[in-house]
């Protein structure tokens, strides 16, 4: 087989939409999709796990749906097949969390391949990650677009302390599927509350500004659709999109923790990166860095600016120290979020026994 020239026009996106409930994936997947599919001359085929909970958009956008009560890989696998075959240039799929922890998902899986194996838990995957596997490279070469969510989970990490004990520690939030799958899509963006994108892995260099850190998108919609088609083309014309506003506050040197607050100058998270990849820094620990970066400004979290020079090692011990930070700070916004459900439900169960 001959190598030929590289074009980028023809090309699939995989766009990943990740959040916990109420942050709009549905909804932002269907007016991604709908505006996606316009662009490619055709409809949306919708695969929905969410008790058909995708017909209560259906006066607001065009598509066609189906409806899965059973989430195997091969449940899916078979429904993008139907949907190639129709032809479909757009294929949404809400939610793939369920093949992982569904009626029939890859932990299910496993787990009756261990009652099997006698409670040989660790070699029941031996049975449940060719099926993973299966699915997988099926989402990667589904002929067409594909948008799929993911809900989100409480993440944890265990560490060992000076004493040699481990530790738990509670990160925040990771999607529902096995770790690592959003690393095989083109974008991945976490859909919070406010209706705000953040991309934490893209390919799409229109999605970052100019100092190489993710772009903030309130409201995704068709601006992002068209900007993802152009994207497939050949072609350079991009439309505009807005930025979310995000803002930082003012805080002193002092307010940091004592192991961050040593030779450092404490800095809010709009910190200007170079705009350049510094020299000793390969591609893959930068990459990861500004979207590190990227999460960071959106939480308003502080960044110190190490002394120079910037090299892998430096790049490493800051991504891992703001990645605990990031952790911590979801974890805190998502108590304060599950605090006020309560508070409300609280109030709605009180005027109704009043009212009683």
């Amino acid at each position: 087989m001959p190598f030929v020239k590289a074009k980028k026009a023809g090309f699939n996106i995989r766009l990943g939409l990740v959040g916990p409930s109420g942050s709009g994936k549905t909804f932002t997947a269907l007016r991604v999709g709908c505006e996606l599919a316009r662009l490619a001359g055709g409809r949306v085929a919708f695969i929905d796990t969410e008790r058909k909970s995708s017909l209560r958009y259906a006066d607001a956008f065009d598509f066609d749906a189906m409806f899965l009560e059973e989430f195997s890989p091969n449940s899916y696998i078979t429904a993008i097949e139907e949907a190639e075959a129709a032809g479909y240039p757009v294929i949404i799929v809400d939610s793939l969390s369920h093949a992982w922890m569904g009626k029939g998902g890859v932990l299910e899986i496993k787990e009756q391949a261990a009652k099997r194996k006698k409670g040989d838990s660790f070699g029941a995957w031996r049975d449940a990650t060719p099926e993973h596997n299966k699915l997988v490279d099926k989402l990667l070469s589904a002929k067409g677009h594909l948008i799929i969510t993911m809900r989100v989970k409480t993440d944890y990490l265990v560490t060992t302390q000076e004493n040699g004990r481990g530790k738990v520690e509670k990160l925040g939030l990771a999607p529902v599927q096995r770790d690592g799958l959003e690393y095989e899509f083109d974008i991945v963006g976490d859909l919070d509350l406010e209706l705000n994108f953040i991309p934490t892995k893209t390919r799409c260099r229109h999605l970052k500004n100019e100092q190489g850190l993710p772009v903030v998108i309130h409201k995704p919609g068709e601006e992002l659709a068209q900007l993802l088609f152009n994207w497939t083309q050949d072609t350079e014309a991009m439309p505009e999109i807005a930025q979310a506003t995000i803002t930082a506050p003012a805080i002193a040197t002092a307010a940091l923790k004592p192991s961050q607050s040593g030779n450092v100058t404490a800095q809010v998270a709009e910190y200007v990166l170079p705009k350049t990849k510094p020299p000793k820094v390969t591609l893959g620990y930068w990459d990861r860095w500004t979207e590190l970066v990227g999460r960071a400004r959106y939480l308003k979290i502080f960044i110190p600016k190490y002394p120079e020079p910037i090299d892998n090692p430096m790049v490493e011990k800051r991504g891992k120290e703001l990645a605990a930070e990031i952790a911590k700070e979801m974890a805190k916004q998502t108590m304060a979020v599950i605090k006020e459900i309560e508070a409300a439900k609280a109030e709605v169960r009180a005027e109704e026994e009043a009212q009683d």
